[in-house]
């Protein structure tokens, strides 16, 4: 079932109602229980956070993701965005690309080969470790196009190693279990799909990653106990 981290609006919301409630609290009214949970996660305003919380993924089923975001450019043009070594370097991260099905790439954390590609509409990135990272585009207007970024892991993957080296590292647990998303991946994913749509419209992105790291996690949470 195609089932968004929807829940995403009525976990900040249930946060908020926490807060309300909370006993060493004197009439604290709904604008600044919603300040207060927005400054938990470490967004300066109620606003930053909701309007980010309807962009969060959809969660297609327990070990795959979706993104989707609107670009402001043609269908051709798009297209280039993604399958591109240099633009893919740009938006996203340092790249190497043999652009053909079975032709291999280079990411500086995974690689792989090409495991599907379609003119114009679609190429998939299917790691070496197992699981793929799937691009889709699709015309929306003239100059406008719509992307997904679809993430699959295979079951039983773990949290690479290399990741959770650290005394700072936070947001690698897979509240879901072996094979399902973690929040430092989700917020990777937010951040580089947002990357994508500010530069095929040549403007400045925005956002830090820590914040968005304790927002998925506390997503994360709240489905896997439903």
């Amino acid at each position: 079932m195609n089932r968004p981290l929807d829940t995403a609006t009525a976990t900040l919301e249930f946060f908020v109602g926490l807060v309300l409630n909370e006993r060493d609290q004197h009439a604290i009214d709904l604008p600044s229980a919603k300040a207060k949970v927005a400054q938990t996660f470490g967004f300066r305003e109620w606003q930053s956070i909701e309007t980010i919380s309807q962009r969060c993924c959809s969660v297609l089923d327990p070990s795959t993701v979706r993104f989707t975001r609107t670009l402001e450019t043609g269908l051709h043009n798009a297209w280039q965005l993604i399958t591109d070594q240099k633009h893919l370097s740009d938006w996203m991260f340092e790249t190497k690309l043999e652009l053909k099905v079975g032709g291999t790439f280079e990411f500086p954390t995974w690689k792989g080969i090409i495991g599907r590609l379609e003119h114009l509409s679609c190429i998939r990135f299917t790691a070496e470790a197992g699981g793929y990272s799937q691009f889709e585009i699709k015309q929306e207007g003239v100059r406008r196009t719509t992307v997904t970024i679809t993430d699959y892991l295979p079951e039983g993957m773990l949290v690479p190693d290399h990741l959770t080296q650290g005394s700072d590292v936070f947001g690698m647990n897979q509240h879901g279990g072996p094979g399902t998303h973690w929040a430092g991946l989700l917020a990777g994913w937010h951040m580089g799909s947002d990357s994508l749509e500010a530069y095929a419209s040549k403007r400045e992105t925005s956002g830090e990653y820590i914040p968005l790291v304790r927002l998925y996690d506390a997503l994360l949470v709240a489905r896997n106990r439903d």
